[in-house]
């Protein structure tokens, strides 16, 4: 039995969609998972997935793990007017210590960067972020797949209606969460679908490229 886990915050909670809508669901049928693990857990951040990874990720003995981290992290820096270049070096420090420990635990490990928001100056700070961990899962040699550079992307190249209605949840007003179709990435550049759909094509791409690392 082959088993996926996911580490999140509510972004991969997603008590908002179907079970089957989540990121962990779509993403581990997409591979051929056999059992996946919503270890995701609502307002969490980086140091939460660390302090406890053994029961997140580690007691689960998966194959493969995703993280997907940094929303409430950027949030609450956000709130209190900490920049950036404070929020970033211990961010990238705790998860540094996550990517380490699920590396030395055997489990093979891609790290996806948090979504974008509907908030423009949010948005231009979490660039930032996702930026400095595509740099770290380099250094690290482990896998990163960019959520937000997807998103980014569409909304630089669509009407902002067509955007928020690939993304979003267009009866809500809720400025970070990902709609059913979000989840967890719009299929391709195809007219909007209703769910369930399958991954991006560019997640597709990457996860073949991931196939003989997740699948050992």
């Amino acid at each position: 039995m082959s088993k996926l886990v996911l580490a999140s915050d509510s972004n991969g909670a997603a008590t908002y969609v179907t079970a089957a809508e989540t990121f962990v669901s779509r993403i581990g049928a997409a591979l051929g998972f056999t059992s996946f693990v919503n270890s995701a857990i609502s307002g969490q951040q980086a140091t939460g997935i660390l302090s406890n990874l053994s029961t997140q990720v580690l007691a689960h003995s998966p194959n493969a793990c995703i993280v997907m981290i940094g929303t409430n992290d950027m949030e609450a820096a956000y709130t209190a007017n900490v920049l950036n270049s404070t929020l970033l070096p211990a961010y990238l420090a705790t998860m540094g210590s996550i990517i380490d420990q699920v590396k030395a635990a055997g489990i093979a490990l891609t790290v996806f960067s948090p979504p974008m928001s509907r908030s423009g100056e949010f948005n231009a700070r979490m660039a930032e972020l996702a930026e400095a961990l595509r740099d770290l899962c380099r250094v690290k040699v482990v896998g990163f797949f960019d959520v937000f550079g997807e998103m980014q992307r569409d909304a630089r190249r669509m009407a902002r209606d067509e955007f928020l209605q690939c993304w979003y949840n267009p009866a809500s007003a809720d400025l970070y969460h990902l709609g059913p179709v979000g989840q967890p990435l719009r299929p391709g550049v195809e007219p909007v679908q209703p769910p369930p759909a399958p991954p991006s094509r560019a997640l597709q791409l990457f996860l073949a490229d991931q196939l003989d690392q997740l699948l050992l």
